[in-house]
């Protein structure tokens, strides 16, 4: 079962849009789609490229070798450039780009991990190569609606799709699941009867790959790996994977040739593994079949089984010396290839590895490995390596903002004081301090960190985002015990970040348990309106669709009637041509979006108070406006009413 994606991205003024993947080729090329290790970017890529279409599907690594093979397509999508290898001197961007310029290809469509895309500079080397920005996307996960639906569709049985879902709650594991990978493999995991209970990613990963090893293959259904003990394949397995992926390969043949130089030769990986068993654990289901050729069920999981083959086999004598020469190998100028950042992540899962794969790339195991199996003091050491590497590189985050880090981690009173002192810098360290405020929202270390989140949420010297995280972590986890009123009042009655939080708190939160008028002073400082010891003050864009959406229509009257006293007592309806324009075009947004609902409904909305919305709160001249026009429609189908609005206008 194939699920549709959605896609978002930034406009030039900032503002952020998404669109379906049916929509993505017609709104601009070239363009880059990026996403985590199995959110379906190769899928999806796939999906777009119809067969006997002028668009091509093929990796970077196979294009960069050879690219006169895809000169003739009219549009390329170009997959996983995360996983190209030095092929030739220069980074793999560097070199995509060479050979889309040896063929003219202008239209082109790059998929990329998020943590591994170059955000500072990337784009504009390809503006400079071919005279246009692109555009560039973040894969959205699979929502919560589209996961009960697979879950339905795979188990066949409504109810049994409800107990995993359930139980992927209460694991923590729910967000995880908008990975289409990673519910794939939760359904493998609960079709064999597992237990979700204390779950952890790497414990996911490893049963799937052993339940993979032991299971039938249909294709193979006759080979003598059907007699080997299961763990010998693993091992086999897990080898095979470290050296495709430690030699920049994408498959196993097992025959030479030159048209697939992608490939390792069955032989070349005997002889490099010293192991037996190679040819039966490529018939297992931890690999597919693709024209005589064998590649991975995922990179993701070739990545996992390659660390925890590494990780066994350099256990020994001088086992140090061994893990530093080794990972001296693997590392350039004591960085991490991005290519081998995903299986250099998964070997912290052993305790020879773990503390000097932390220290070289921090943020590679938070986003690929599972700290979740880290003591206290690991998660302390991982933190200050954070805090170290944020040191040399302030932006390691980039744009990659879009994967929430919310696993739950092994305490200390030395690590909550340490995560304490981080939340207290706020402003200072943003993309540090995004990453604790993630880890944050799982539901114990809210607790211990209750005090400072609540500090945080209302700090008008945070960054909005700092103080956004920290409402989420509160409201998920501790709704109960905020006095959210008060927040709100405070909120109302400061700065306009405070107001613009204040609204995006009513959204989550719903409009029916606050005041109209609490309310009506959160949206007129959203929208820009000033205070009485204010001049002026900028206007900040959004939409207050979500806001109305499931509100009482009741209520929707009596913020309506709330936002006109408070816009006469002002006099800002005298204004709405002069300085408050702008503001007063955003305020229009909500209530053309709130009238219609109340008109709509049962409430019984006298004409006066219909005149006084419209007076007061639409100005003049929103003659362009799809919601206005929808209005002027109703009003036609109401001419009674209609009449009586035009009767008080004159009274005016």
């Amino acid at each position: 079962m194939y699920l549709k994606r959605t896609l978002s991205f930034k406009k030039n003024d900032g503002s952020t849009h998404t669109l379906n993947q049916d929509e993505l080729l017609s709104n601009g090329l070239p363009a880059i789609v990026l996403g985590e290790p199995g959110s379906g970017k190769t899928e999806l890529l796939r999906s777009l490229a119809e067969p006997g279409s002028c668009v091509s599907f093929v990796t970077a690594r196979a294009f960069i070798r050879n690219p006169q093979r895809h000169a003739k397509a009219d549009v390329l999508l170009l997959d996983a450039l995360d996983e190209v290898t030095a092929v030739k001197e220069g980074d793999a961007l560097f070199n995509l780009l060479q050979a889309l310029a040896e063929v003219d290809a202008r239209k082109f469509l790059i998929s990329c991990r998020a943590a591994d895309w170059r955000h500072a500079t990337a784009k504009y080397e390809i503006e400079e190569d071919f005279g246009v920005l692109p555009v560039v996307y973040d894969l959205q996960p699979i929502y919560d609606q589209q996961v009960q639906d697979y879950l339905r569709s795979a188990f066949g049985d409504s109810q049994l799709a409800e107990s995993v879902h359930d139980s992927l709650k209460s694991s923590s594991l729910l967000a995880a699941s908008g990975n289409p990978m990673f519910l794939r493999m939760t359904v493998d995991f609960a079709k064999s009867g597992n237990s979700f209970s204390n779950l952890s990613k790497s414990m996911l990963y490893r049963r799937v790959c052993e339940q993979l090893v032991a299971e039938a293959n249909p294709v193979h259904a006759g080979d003598a790996h059907n007699t080997i003990a299961k763990e010998d394949l693993f091992e086999a397995a897990g080898g095979i994977c470290a050296i495709m992926l430690l030699t920049g390969k994408s498959e196993i043949s097992p025959i030479r040739s030159t048209e697939y130089d992608t490939a390792l030769h069955l032989r070349e990986c005997k002889e490099l593994l010293s192991v037996e068993n190679c040819e039966a654990a490529l018939k297992t289901n931890l690999f597919n079949t693709i024209d005589g050729r064998f590649v991975p069920r995922h990179r993701t999981i070739a990545e996992f089984l390659g660390a925890s083959w590494l990780a066994h086999t350099i256990e020994g004598e001088r086992v140090d010396a061994r893990v530093s020469k080794f990972l001296s190998l693997i590392q350039v100028d004591g960085h991490v290839p991005v290519s081998l950042r995903g299986i250099h992540a998964w070997l912290s899962l052993s305790d020879l590895f773990r503390r000097r794969v932390v220290n070289s790339d921090p943020y590679g195991v938070l986003r690929y490995a599972d700290v979740s199996v880290f003591t206290a003091d690991d998660v302390l050491f991982l933190v200050n390596s954070l805090e170290a590497f944020h040191a040399r590189n302030p932006y390691f985050r980039a744009d990659d903002f879009q994967n929430e880090q919310v696993v739950s981690v092994a305490q200390s009173p030395t690590l909550i004081e340490r995560l304490r002192q981080i939340l207290g810098a706020t402003g200072e360290k943003f993309h540090l301090t995004s990453i604790v405020l993630e880890l944050a929202q799982h539901p114990s270390l809210t607790e211990a960190l209750s005090e400072e989140l609540g500090h945080l949420l209302m700090n008008e010297g945070a960054y909005y985002a700092e103080r956004q995280d920290a409402f989420t972590a509160l409201f998920r986890n501790r709704y109960g015990s905020v006095n959210w009123v008060s927040v709100l009042e405070k909120l109302a009655a400061g700065n306009q970040d405070s107001n613009r939080l204040s609204v995006s708190i009513l959204t989550q939160l719903g409009l029916d348990e606050f005041p109209a008028d609490l309310v009506a002073n959160c949206i007129l400082g959203e929208c820009g309106f000033p205070k009485e010891d204010e001049q002026d003050r900028e206007t900040v864009l959004g939409s207050y669709f979500r806001l109305t959406q499931n509100a009482d229509a009741q209520k929707l009257s009596d913020v309506l009637d709330a936002l006109v006293v408070s816009i006469k007592a002002r006099n800002f309806h005298t204004q709405e041509h002069g300085s408050l324009w702008a503001a007063y075009h955003h305020l229009a947004q909500f209530s053309l979006e709130a009238i219609p609902q109340v008109l709509a409904s049962d409430v019984g909305t006298k004409a006066q108070s219909i005149w006084k919305w419209i007076n007061f709160l639409v100005p003049s001249d929103l003659n362009s406006d799809n919601r206005k026009q929808k209005l002027d429609e109703f009003f036609e189908t109401q001419p009674d009413l209609r009449t009586q609005v035009l009767d008080e206008a004159l009274k005016a």
